[in-house]
């Protein structure tokens, strides 16, 4: 059977964006269990978090906010549980997120895109959000 790409990457960032509200309005104790549930450890999710900022280090219009909710499902770890600052710092996020930082794309600046045009603007821009996210890993 023969991956599709594109189909993969939609699949992968409609995860994310879910996973990013699960931890956005679950209780910390909640989100710890859902990742127990799944048997996933926090080490495993950041690695597998890192991977995706890695394997989709620039945006395209089939999937163009994979990163943002990448990063922001990092950022909302944090903030759930302190413990997971360590894990993700242990594992080079901060180094990977880094390059998010200083690489923002002008199609990341849109929340929806058509024919390649940005349709629906975010409010706040994808270097911004990776700032947050490396500033509460650092302690800052």
């Amino acid at each position: 059977m023969e991956v599709d790409i594109a189909e993969e990457g939609k699949r992968l960032e409609s995860l994310i964006g879910l996973s990013v509200q699960i931890c956005t309005y679950a209780r910390a104790v909640d989100f710890a269990n859902v990742l127990h549930t799944a048997n996933i450890s926090a080490e495993i999710l950041a690695l597998k978090l890192k991977k995706i900022l890695e394997v989709y280090n620039s945006p395209t219009t089939e999937f163009p906010g994979i990163r943002r909710y990448t990063v922001q499902l990092i950022t909302c770890m944090m903030e759930k549980n302190s413990d997971y600052i360590e894990v993700l710092r242990t594992n080079g996020i901060d180094e990977t997120i880094e390059g998010v930082a200083e690489a923002p794309m002008r199609l990341e600046s849109f929340k929806l895109c058509s024919y390649g045009i940005g349709v629906f603007k975010h409010d706040v821009h994808i270097s911004d959000v990776a700032k947050k996210s490396l500033e509460k890993m650092r302690g800052n």
